[in-house]
């Protein structure tokens, strides 16, 4: 395959690996995304099967996150060609290396073809996204960020349940497995096979590749069929209130706690809708320090004490008075107002929270004082 060529493809799968995803949520794409992906990196040296994977690794972040360098731009109050280019290089070390590792890996898969060939695509695909995610996790040398796997499109359904015995990486794995599957037989129509494998072995390992995401997708409609429905007196019914609010605004001194006003109207409508026994507000949703701002606690505490529900929030925490170490933390608020337990984050954004290689004054954010 010529080089514009295995571009051009490449960048196809990341046009597709995107529209998989909310908000076009074309998930039957998942299963072909890859397909394109997979033959350029079969059609040339090593060094440009590196290349290609480092490119679809970031155009197939902007894919699914186009607004993302606005939302740089925006949050750290910076030009957009700033966002631009933390977007990439945030994209280069949470993405493409790995990705990267998995092109090399695969070139050595495919040196012995066989009926597992795509088996072991899918596996090794697999392997590669549970060390992006686990494996050098808040560590200097790389940055675990399990941040748009192929697993996600199918954040729901059938194919989803497998998720309580693999974790999203074991949908992941029979997604990819269907893709190399079509990947190899396409390989070996187009005469480019260096095994010698004839079309009909590869449409064998083809069809093979099928039935993992067959097996889990029926195992998965078995499951839903034996769930409890909606109207189970078993179930807990909660309410998610999530504020259309601006985020890059959010940790200005200005604009210290105002937010609260948003998720308190949000949460009024909630309870009216519904009978939810909690409430959920999202990760950063108080940005102010509640445990020491009695009059916003005690707005918070009126809310639930009138309804009878907890709450799950997130917010920041200081550990001091003097704020040399702030937690990025989840409150547990039961229906009377106290606090009944506090998780602080462990493994921080990189680049957001967090800070691995650098440590710059234009993208540090401050938040009374801290």
């Amino acid at each position: 395959m010529h080089a514009s060529f295995a571009v051009a493809a490449t960048l196809l799968s990341s046009v597709l690996f995107g529209l998989a995803f909310p908000p076009d949520g074309l998930r039957i794409l998942a299963f072909v995304c890859l397909v394109p992906l997979l033959i350029a990196l079969r059609g040339g040296g090593l060094a440009r099967a590196l290349a290609l994977a480092w490119l679809w690794a970031v155009a197939s972040s902007w894919a699914i996150a186009p607004l993302f360098p606005a939302s740089i731009a925006h949050y750290y109050e910076q030009p957009l060609w700033v966002g631009l280019i933390v977007g990439t290089l945030i994209f280069t070390v949470t993405a493409s290396l790995y990705y990267m590792a998995f092109a090399a890996i695969d070139r050595v898969l495919q040196r012995r073809v066989s009926l597992l060939s795509p088996l072991w695509t899918a596996a090794a695909w697999s392997a590669i996204e549970l060390a992006r995610g686990r494996l050098l996790t808040d560590t200097p040398l790389l940055i675990g960020n399990p941040w748009g796997l192929l697993g996600y499109t199918h954040a729901s359904g059938s194919l989803a349940q497998i998720a309580s015995f693999t974790g999203v990486y074991g949908v992941g794995f029979v997604i990819v497995a269907t893709n190399a599957g079509i990947a190899g037989w396409i390989d070996a129509l187009r005469g480019r096979d260096g095994s010698g494998r004839s079309a009909r072995t590869a449409a064998h390992a083809a069809g093979l590749a099928f039935v993992p995401a067959i097996a889990a997708a029926l195992a998965g409609a078995l499951a839903l069929r034996a769930a409890p429905s909606s109207r189970s007196e078993d179930l807990v019914e909660v309410a998610v209130v999530q504020g259309n609010v601006s985020v890059g605004r959010t940790w200005r001194s200005d604009y210290y706690g105002k937010n609260l006003d948003v998720y308190l109207d949000l949460t009024r409508r909630a309870l009216r809708a519904g009978s939810p026994r909690t409430i959920v507000w999202p990760e950063g949703a108080m940005s102010f320090f509640v445990e020491s701002e009695p009059l916003y606690r005690q707005t918070i505490t009126g809310l639930l004490e009138a309804s009878g529900v907890e709450l799950l929030v997130g917010g920041p925490h200081r550990e001091d008075a003097r704020g040399e170490r702030v937690f990025n933390s989840v409150f547990a608020f039961s229906p009377d107002g106290r606090i009944e337990g506090r998780y602080d984050k462990q493994i921080l954004v990189p680049f957001s929270e967090t800070f691995p290689f650098w440590s710059s004054p234009l993208m540090r954010r401050r938040i009374d004082g801290a």
